[in-house]
């Protein structure tokens, strides 16, 4: 209730419950912003490239960590008050990573796999990045598999389908309109996204 009340406050009650159950990590991202910024980003300064959200389908994002990774004479100093960087939503270049490594502190940059479907979330940070180039990180709260197209499980280090088999107690989704994805007889979901795992 504490959580759930403090979203609520924060965005003047437009988002009412963020949780269902409280859990040992929560992770609230920019969940209401009404301001001026005191600085204003320039939209010119951003522009649209391909986030895949199946092999099939595609979507355009801003890319605004790329953009800044690549201004001129930004130095680590005039990023010290920033307590955390979270990047998601789409395959990162490793140069991007690499460049906010030297602007952050590692521990400070934390990349993430996830879906708004809520099946899971892998996470790791900039500190685990020089041994896992690539990756996204650990599951937090759910098992992850990777499986060829006939649902069998892959070897570590292959490139196959992301199953993800979330906590036993979330709520499961529902797509409106759309069929929603089949649960396979072990528990695990994919959403079409491909990847691998490493031995960690």
């Amino acid at each position: 209730d504490t959580v759930n009340g403090w979203v609520k406050e924060r965005t003047e009650g437009k988002i009412e419950k963020i949780l269902e159950r409280m859990s040992d990590v929560v992770l609230v991202n920019a969940v209401y912003f009404k301001s001026r910024w005191a600085i204003v980003f320039d939209k010119k300064l951003t522009k649209p490239e391909f986030f895949s959200l199946t092999r099939s389908r595609q979507e355009m994002v801003p890319t605004m960590l790329q953009r800044v990774a690549r201004l001129p004479n930004l130095h680590k100093e005039q990023l010290a008050s920033l307590g955390r960087i979270v990047y998601g939503g789409a395959r990162v270049p490793d140069w991007v990573v690499d460049r906010w490594i030297e602007l952050v502190d590692p521990e400070k940059f934390v990349l993430t796999y996830g879906s708004s479907e809520r099946l899971g979330l892998m996470m790791m940070t900039g500190a685990e990045w020089a041994e896992h180039r690539g990756a996204t990180g650990r599951p937090v709260d759910s098992t992850l598999s990777i499986r060829d197209e006939a649902g069998n499980e892959l070897p570590r280090g292959e490139v196959g389908d992301i199953y993800v088999k979330p906590d036993p107690e979330r709520r499961i989704f529902e797509y409106i309109g759309i069929p929603t994805p089949d649960v396979t007889p072990d528990g695990y979901y994919t959403l079409g996204d491909i990847g691998w795992m490493d031995d960690e």
